[in-house]
């Protein structure tokens, strides 16, 4: 016998040694386990995921974390899992806390005995929540059915109690011509040509329930057009051991039949007018697999009339897996061995044309009077639509892990942003500042540049993670992408050389999107690099735009669309073209076909961050040697740009004489920022913490026209620290600098409209041109 999984166990424990006394102590009492311990939120909802566990162990209070909030993350999680506090002291009232907060139990770490048995309970708690949210399940799905069925069977459905009518389908009304409201609670006398009928049927029916728990009668109703009709009804209770609660009913118009055939022949025909009705295939057939009686469905199914298949044998109509299985059906109900009397499978039939259709088979013995078995019947139902949404379940499953997977990625890229950025700009501040004070004779003047061009290169790396992860700071503009691609044509074709043609095909009429116009060149220029290194000599790529808009039903067929309007800007090649297992990765980071050095992996992941960034989405198509087409959808803007955006960057680098007050906790940043301003001919004063700043401010007995802060320090926010500034200096002007990425810096309330930011790593003139913005214009 395969021995029993180990229990994952999350311990939330600052002591390494609490947790293996726990681990000790599960052990003794036979339960085996993995675990894993953290002690931080972040360490805790990160093993959340990767771990997965089966059970979480944690402490009632740590240094940086405590069980509540771990208890409380884990249920906004929609994770029950048990969940137990192992602390070493607690009071009731904070126990009956843990407990109604849904905690499983707490246990005191003294009493570490204790801990086998309530583990036990607490999975034997979940495993019983878990049944029983799939019995409710299950519950629910049957209820459903049955509502389908009873609104959607092509005959009259009711409820009656005491012969008063509580309840119809639709077809009923149509039977009948009544409205609901004419219907509902009211004794059924109405429908009645005569009193005879109507006592006749409640004698009939009720010696028939009574007796057999069911009934059949065959009547007549007076529609409410006056026009008499013949119906066959048929009746159970809806509880036999309760007979008050009503019986529901099943009215069939059998007037038609009743003209035409005799008594025998009605009967049949009441069977035979429901299976005639549905859209799934009934048949019956002998032992020996020949067919006697096959429905009309057929027709619509697979393309063939009932005759070309009653007296044929099963083997002539459908694969060899179909016929295998039912006749493993046959065999054993010869042999009644094993009382096994039907079978329910899926497999395929050919239509009549020759194309397959996937089927649902319900099969089942026919018994005669001796209780030995003559035949077989069941039904055989297109099951085309079913697999069309399974299929469509799958993909939407795929994509979810995709954007999982990209996700992840994204939040480590935002993760080094920080301190990435921070180093950047001391490097290259520095090799600015002495590649500005070489001359150009100096042989150290090359190795500055060097350093130069490679920390702009991190800087391009840096930019383009934060584009895949959707955390860079961004200055989206209003745009027309006829105009503004139109302005890049030029630019953009020498990327293609000689041998590639760049058609360039404007939309009809304005295209305005909300969009920052460095994000528009990125998209561009990675697409263009791609389709260039995919065409193998002379070549065509297109640039397109066009208006798009998808409906409801389009979008439900096609998951990978979205509702609405879109502007869609589309690059497409003739080049080689793509497989669909790469097609399957296109948009991973660091995912690249190219050979080692031609390619980083990073473009179409970077394009991926932008598209979403904005709102939009991305589509790739493509087939081995038909070429690759990629189509991004922007929301419009929603109002044309208004006059033009931004100032005027051209001219010398500014400079001035006013006093700053900076404030910069990282040392190196502090000493590169204060060499900076000091060259633009700027008062420095220079502090490390938000509290040397307050303290610089108070004793500096002149004005202070700026500060320019880091967003982020410890003990105050730069936000924060210009709020207390301003109380004892009203106007103080403020430029905000940070290397973390935009999502940090929104949580801190800073990128609102008209606050100025510079973001790192920046450059002299970049930090001049921002200061003199920030500061009043100065008069003449």
């Amino acid at each position: 016998m395969k021995p029993p999984a180990p229990l994952r166990i999350l311990f939330v424990e600052d002591v390494a040694a609490a947790a293996e006394l726990a681990e000790r102590a599960l052990k003794k009492e036979g339960i085996v386990s993995v675990s894993t311990r953290v002690e931080t939120e972040t360490d805790f909802l990160l093993r959340l995921n990767d771990f997965r566990p089966d059970l979480i162990i944690s402490d009632y209070a740590l240094p940086h974390f405590n069980g509540m909030r771990a208890l409380e993350l884990t249920r906004k999680e929609n994770l029950y899992l048990p969940f137990i506090l192992l602390t070493g002291s607690i009071n009731e009232e904070t126990a009956v806390e843990c407990i109604k907060a849904g905690a499983d139990d707490y246990i005191l770490k003294s009493k570490l005995a204790r801990l086998p048995f309530s583990i036990r309970e607490a999975l034997k708690h979940t495993n019983d929540r878990e049944e029983r949210s799939r019995a409710e399940k299950a519950l629910r799905e049957s209820e459903d059915k049955l509502q389908s069925i009873f609104s959607a069977a092509p005959v009259g459905i009711g409820l009656i109690r005491d012969r008063v009518i509580l309840e119809t389908n639709d077809y009923l009304l149509t039977m009948t011509g009544y409205h609901r409201e004419e219907m509902v609670d009211r004794d059924a006398r109405f429908l009645y040509p005569t009193e005879e009928d109507y006592l006749y049927v409640g004698r009939e029916k009720y010696r028939q329930l009574e007796e057999k728990g069911s009934g059949t009668v065959e009547t007549r109703w007076k529609r409410k057009d006056g026009r008499i009709v013949d119906v066959l009804i048929s009746s159970a209770y809806l509880d036999p051991g309760n007979p008050e609660r009503g019986a529901t009913f099943i009215a069939l118009d059998i007037t038609e039949r009743k003209r035409s055939e005799d008594e025998r022949r009605r009967s049949e025909k009441s069977f035979r007018l429901l299976a005639e009705n549905t859209l799934d295939v009934i048949w019956s057939m002998d032992l020996e697999t020949r067919f006697i009686y096959v429905n009309p469905a057929i027709r619509e199914m697979f393309g063939c009339e009932p005759e070309e298949w009653e007296g044929t044998l099963l083997e002539e109509n459908c694969d060899r897996e179909h016929w295998e299985q039912m006749r493993g059906i046959i065999e054993r109900a010869r042999r009644q061995t094993d009382g096994h009397r039907g079978v329910i499978f899926e497999t395929e039939m050919l239509h009549r044309d020759g194309h397959p259709i996937p089927v649902e088979v319900h099969g089942a013995l026919i018994f005669d009077a001796d209780r030995r078995p003559c035949g077989l019947q069941g039904v055989t139902r297109d099951i085309s639509e079913r697999k069309r949404a399974e299929t469509e379940r799958e993909k939407l499953r795929e994509q979810l892990n995709q954007s999982q997977k990209l996700e992840s990625v994204g939040r480590l890229a935002g993760a080094m942003a920080h301190d990435f950025n921070n180093m950047l700009q001391t490097i290259l501040g520095n090799a600015e500042l002495a590649l500005r004070k070489s001359s150009p004779s100096d042989p150290l003047r090359e190795y500055f540049e060097d350093i130069l061009g490679a920390g702009e290169l991190s800087v391009d790396l840096i930019s383009s993670l934060m584009a895949f992860a959707r955390k860079q700071v961004i200055t989206p503009r209003k745009l027309d992408l006829n105009k503004a691609v139109a302005g890049m044509i030029k630019m953009l074709k020498p990327m293609l050389g000689e041998d590639i043609e760049l058609a360039w095909e404007p939309g009809p009429g304005p295209a305005r999107v909300n969009l920052d116009p460095t994000q528009l060149s990125q998209i561009l220029a990675n697409l263009l690099a791609n389709a260039r290194d995919a065409i193998a000599g002379v070549g065509k790529v297109t640039i397109a735009i066009e208006e798009a808009r998808f409906n409801r039903e389009w979008c439900r067929a096609r998951p990978e669309y979205r509702v609405g309007r879109w502007i869609a800007l589309e690059v497409r090649d003739d080049g080689l073209g793509m497989d669909r297992e790469v097609l399957s990765h296109l948009f991973e980071p660091f995912f690249t076909t190219k050979e080692e050095g031609r390619g980083t992996g990073l473009g179409l992941a970077t394009i991926y961050g932008i598209v979403t960034q904005n709102e939009g989405f991305i589509l790739a198509e493509s087939e081995p040697g038909r070429g690759s087409a990629f189509r991004i959808f922007f929301p419009p803007a929603p109002e044309p740009p208004r006059g033009t955006e931004g100032k005027d960057q051209s001219g010398p680098m500014p400079g001035g004489t006013e006093t700053v007050l900076l404030a910069e906790d990282d040392q190196s940043i502090l000493k590169l920022s204060r060499r900076y301003l000091e060259q633009l001919g700027y008062t420095v004063l220079a502090a490390d913490s938000p509290a040397t700043s307050l303290s610089l401010a108070d004793d500096h007995p002149g004005k202070i026209d700026l500060l320019i802060t880091d967003v982020v320090m410890p003990g105050l926010n730069g936000r924060d620290l210009w709020e207390k500034l301003l109380e004892g200096r009203p106007g103080l002007a403020c430029l905000f600098v940070s290397g973390f990425t935009a999502d940090v810096i929104a949580r801190r309330q800073i990128l609102e409209e008209g606050v100025n930011f510079l973001p790192k790593p920046f450059s002299l003139e970049e930090l001049a041109r921002a200061v003199r913005s920030a500061l009043p214009a100065k008069t003449v």
